[in-house]
C-alpha cells in the first residue's frame, strides 16, 4: 500500500483531540505544531494547517511482535498506522521510513522449518558463538525459540549478559519460566508459553524485574484468558501482532480490549509502552514537545471504539505527512 506523499517542514493541526499514547486522558480542542521532524511550541506562518476538527491524534503504532519481510513491506505498515516495530526474526531488514529494532535471525535448536531465518544451535557453544555473530551484525536484540536446546539457552543468556544485549522470545521447552526469569530475558512472546497455573511467587518475580509479555493474541486468541493472572501480577502489556501482516495489529488491539483492557491502556500498550521497553520514549511513543513526529491522525475515536484506529486520515512519519489509501 502506498499512499501520497506530501513533503512540508512544518504543519499544524488545529482543534484536534490528543490522546498522547502515555495513559492521561484526552486533550480536546488542541494544537500540535510539527517543525523539522519534531512536535514544536509553534510553527512558522509559513506552515501547513490541518483541520483537526473533529479527529483524534495518535503516537505512531508499535507492532512489538513483527516478521518484517522486506524492505518494501515498510509502506504497508506506514499505510496501517504503524510507525516502528520490533522485528522478531528476519533477514535484518532497516527500511529508512520505519522506525525498526531487529533481531536479525532467531536463535533456534534442532527441529522443524520456520518461515524465517535462523542460526540452530545444539550445544552451549553453538549458543555462546549464535550470539557472537548476531552481536558482529549489530542487532538491537537476540531472540530465542521454542526448540533451543538448555545449555545454549543459558550460553545465550549468559553472554548476551556480558555483552550488554538483551534477549527475548519463546520460553524453549527445555526451560521453566521461573528459569527464564532469573536469566533475565527480558521479554516472553506468546502468553501460551505461560502456563495458567504459573505461581504467584514466579508472577512476582517476572514483575519485579520488569519482564514485558507480548501475548500475541492475534494469532492464539484461544489463550485470552490468562491475560487477566498477567495483569493481576502487574506485569506491563506490550501490543504485537506474532505475524508479518500489519492489519493484525488492529485486531490485537481489539483482543486486548474483549480481554479487559479498556482503549486507553490498548492505545498505550502500542505505542508509549513500546517505546518506554525500548528505551526511546524521551524520543518517540508520546505525543509532547520535542519528541519526533510519528503520529497518526484518526478519524473517529478510538476510546469510543478501538477498532477506529483503522479509520486513519493521515501518518505523519518524521514529519513527513501521508495520506495512506482508504483502508
Amino acid at each position: 500500500m502506498h499512499g501520497a506523499i506530501l513533503l512540508a517542514t512544518a504543519l499544524i493541526i488545529r482543534n484536534v483531540t490528543v490522546i498522547d499514547g502515555t495513559g492521561a486522558p484526552p486533550r480536546p480542542r488542541a494544537t500540535v505544531a510539527i517543525v523539522n521532524g519534531r512536535i514544536a511550541a509553534r510553527a512558522p506562518a509559513r506552515a501547513r494547517a490541518i483541520d483537526g476538527r473533529g479527529k483524534y491524534l495518535i503516537p505512531g503504532l508499535w507492532d512489538m511482535h513483527a516478521h518484517l519481510r522486506d524492505a518494501k513491506s515498510a509502506a504497508d505498515y506506514i499505510a496501517y498506522g504503524i510507525t516502528a516495530v520490533r522485528d522478531m526474526g528476519s533477514a535484518g531488514n532497516r527500511p529508512a521510513s520505519l522506525r525498526v529494532f531487529t533481531s536479525g535471525p532467531a536463535i533456534e535448536g534442532p527441529g522443524p522449518e520456520v518461515q524465517f531465518p535462523v542460526i540452530r544451535v545444539a550445544t552451549g557453544e553453538d549458543g555462546f558463538n549464535a550470539v557472537e555473530r548476531l552481536d558482529s551484525q549489530q542487532v538491537d536484540f537476540v531472540k530465542v525459540l521454542s526448540s533451543v536446546p538448555r545449555d545454549a539457552y543459558f550460553a545465550v543468556a549468559q553472554r548476551c549478559r556480558l555483552l550488554r544485549l538483551p534477549f527475548a522470545g519463546h520460553v524453549p521447552n527445555s526451560v521453566t519460566v521461573a528459569e527464564a526469569i532469573n536469566a533475565r530475558q527480558r521479554s516472553i512472546e506468546h502468553i501460551a508459553s505461560i502456563p495458567p497455573d504459573t505461581p504467584p511467587e514466579v508472577l512476582r518475580q517476572m514483575q519485579i524485574y520488569g519482564v514485558r509479555v507480548v501475548p500475541t493474541l492475534a494469532i492464539e486468541p484461544h489463550v485470552a484468558d490468562r491475560l487477566q493472572m498477567i495483569r493481576a501480577a502487574g506485569i506491563d502489556i506490550l501490543a504485537g501482532s506474532g505475524t508479518a501482516d500489519p492489519a493484525a495489529l488492529h485486531r490485537e488491539l481489539e483482543l486486548l480490549v474483549h480481554a479487559g483492557f479498556t482503549p486507553l491502556q490498548a492505545v498505550r500498550a502500542a505505542t508509549y509502552a513500546a517505546a518506554e521497553f525500548m528505551g526511546v520514549a524521551d524520543r518517540v511513543g508520546s505525543i509532547r514537545r520535542g519528541m519526533d513526529a510519528d503520529l497518526v491522525l484518526l478519524g473517529a475515536n478510538p476510546l469510543a471504539d478501538i477498532r477506529n484506529t483503522r479509520r486513519i486520515s493521515a501518518v505523519i512519519v518524521r514529519g513527513v505527512l501521508t495520506r495512506p489509501p482508504k483502508l
